[in-house]
């Protein structure tokens, strides 16, 4: 299976919102797979938190941190 490139993934993001989210995920993720959840902080991005959802993961369970309204 072919893996898209950042550049090509983008280009299929048709509302800007999710463009500028991606790019902010792509920053904070520098040279890893995708950043920590110490690198993300919705105070970076207020005007977007009605299209974020934030889920963290502890061992077997999914703890909901944000709930966009969008």
């Amino acid at each position: 299976m072919k893996v898209p490139t950042a550049e090509a993934f983008r280009s299929q993001l048709v509302i800007a919102e999710q463009r500028q989210l991606f790019d902010y995920w792509l920053e904070k993720s520098g040279e890893n797979f995708m950043p920590t959840r110490r690198d993300i902080s919705p105070s970076h991005f207020p005007r977007l938190l009605p299209f974020v959802s934030l889920i963290e993961r502890e061992e077997n369970r999914f703890k909901i941190r944000l709930s966009g309204t969008r």
